[in-house]
């Protein structure tokens, strides 16, 4: 195959902010998180998996652990505190479910913001192709997360 020429890969980028604009319409349309909408185009629409939410607050979890089980109520946070290793996963699904009902339809959005920046913090090695990558994927993440706030506001 080789290298794709600067031609196509115009043509691509354009192609792709197309489908960008139509499924931020979609999601204004159906009052969605595009973020949402995108998973839910995945699940049904390709054969490569959306993402799994929980595993990256499970990691989420294990780096910011004491903040998370603060989240729990008195006896149950004093009881999740208490345990010298690593909490019950009926803590951390506790903590999850508190998690999503204080950032609602923003969660995922968060932790797969938390998950891109972490992999860019640990980035070692690789070509600059790919932290380049990476790193674009990360500014449109944003612009997504950025252009619902605006419009929601």
């Amino acid at each position: 195959m080789g290298r794709v020429p600067d031609s196509v890969i115009a043509i691509l980028t354009e192609g792709f902010d197309e489908v960008d604009i139509s499924l931020s319409k979609l999601a204004a349309r159906v009052n969605m998180p595009f973020h949402q909408v995108v998973d839910h185009y995945h699940r049904t629409h390709t054969h490569t998996p959306g993402g799994n939410v929980w595993n990256i607050y499970a990691r989420y979890f294990a780096e910011n652990q004491e903040q998370e089980l603060s989240r729990l109520p008195g006896d149950e946070n004093k009881v999740a505190l208490s345990i010298s290793s690593s909490p019950e996963v009926l803590f951390r699904k506790r903590c999850y479910e508190l998690f999503k009902a204080e950032y609602k339809d923003d969660y995922s959005v968060i932790l797969e913001t938390w998950r891109e920046a972490h992999e860019l913090e640990n980035m070692v090695g690789g070509t600059v192709a790919r932290h380049q990558r990476l790193f674009d994927k990360t500014i449109k993440n944003l612009d997504h997360t950025v252009s619902h706030y605006l419009f929601t506001i």
